[in-house]
């Protein structure tokens, strides 16, 4: 049999009518069995799936979304069902984690930038942009992991369904993956952080601009959007998957005595302190941060609604018809003033000029 056609490269290999790559062919020769015949056998398919899946987890730990997509694009390309079952079933898990360190590392990034206001040539927000683009990326990476999570909600269920059961943490350990709750809970405080942090990167500068640079408050509404949609989406969401994750994994761990409708809140307040401690600091350091802001944010719409107020009610009319009247008078007096030392000026003048013709 004749020796395999490489291409020029060395890379690919000329098999049965076309080019595949070198890599994906496997060699067998045996002089005994097959009297140096050479036999070319293609990897298998799940060989191939597993390795664009691979390929999908490189992607993302680079931060590339699209080419773990592209992965399992091709994946399904190669055998639909067996791409489905290694990707959404088997090792799903594996994706659901690798896209919620993503959401970490854009949540990092987002609190490492700064966004702020400034006037030069112009007025202008310097960051906006850059946020709201990180806030998309990382709401792209959340929707996916929790595509590859479970539903925390049928978690839950679970746990209420088997609720009155002596062996529940038994049966709930069988039934759900502790290391699943665990990494949705870390999902949740990614969320949680990152839209507090954004809250407060916005709402300084929406201070700041009102404070200092009046004129141009409508510039503020890109921020505004932030700050009432994705902002405020992403702290629902993590503050939903921390309660939710906390109360599933105190189910499991509750040998039969965790009773989903009549739970201690601190319980779940602080059940995952321990495992994400830097999370939970982080949190509260940016809700203290928070809690300031607002007050100063009162301060100053209480200071506008005072002076609005004394606007309507005409106080300050009152306090400038009172400086004009008491300008005109100021007038009036010392035009009287002018007008007697005249008139007195004019009597001497008059005086001394009937004197000198009485003398004459």
């Amino acid at each position: 049999m004749s020796d395999p056609i490489f291409s020029p490269d060395g890379k690919m290999v000329y098999v049965d009518g076309e080019w595949v790559a070198k890599d994906s062919i496997i060699s067998i020769n045996d002089s005994v069995v097959t009297g140096n015949i050479t036999i070319n056998t293609s990897k298998t398919d799940e060989d191939l799936v597993e390795n664009l899946f691979d390929l999908a987890i490189d992607c993302l730990s680079r931060q590339d979304m699209a080419g773990a997509l592209d992965a399992f694009r091709e994946a399904k390309k190669i055998n639909v069902k067996l791409a489905n079952s290694v990707f959404e079933v088997e090792r799903k898990l594996e994706l659901a984690e690798a896209y919620t360190d993503l959401s970490a590392i854009y949540c990092e990034e987002i609190q490492e930038m700064r966004v702020t206001d400034k006037y030069e040539s112009g007025f202008e927000i310097i960051g906006d942009s850059e946020l709201r683009y990180l806030l998309n990326k990382l709401d792209i990476a959340v929707n996916n992991a929790l595509h590859y999570f479970e539903s925390i909600d049928a978690l839950l269920l679970i746990c209420s369904l088997v609720g009155d059961n002596d062996s529940l943490h038994l049966m709930n350990s069988s039934l759900i993956d502790k290391k699943e709750v665990d990494l949705i809970a870390k999902l949740g405080y990614v969320c949680l952080l990152s839209g507090k942090v954004a809250s407060l990167k916005c709402g300084e500068v929406i201070y700041s601009t009102q404070l200092t640079f009046k004129k141009w408050r409508s510039e503020l509404d890109p921020l505004k959007n932030i700050l009432g949609t994705i902002a405020t989406e992403l702290i629902t969401i993590g503050a939903s998957l921390i309660t939710k994750s906390a109360m599933v994994g105190a189910s499991i761990e509750g040998d039969g005595e965790f009773d989903l409708n009549n739970f201690e809140e601190e319980v779940i307040f602080h059940y995952w302190d321990e495992l994400y401690p830097n999370y939970v600091r982080e949190i509260k350091t940016y809700e203290d941060k928070g809690r300031e802001q607002n007050k100063k944010m009162r301060r100053f719409a209480n200071s506008v609604q005072k002076r609005n107020s004394q606007l309507l009610s005409g106080s300050n009319l009152t306090k400038t018809s009172d400086k004009t009247v008491s300008k005109y008078t100021e007038d009036e007096i010392f035009a009287a003033f002018v007008g007697i030392f005249f008139g007195i000026v004019g009597i001497v003048v008059l005086f001394g000029w009937v004197l000198s013709l009485l003398i004459g």
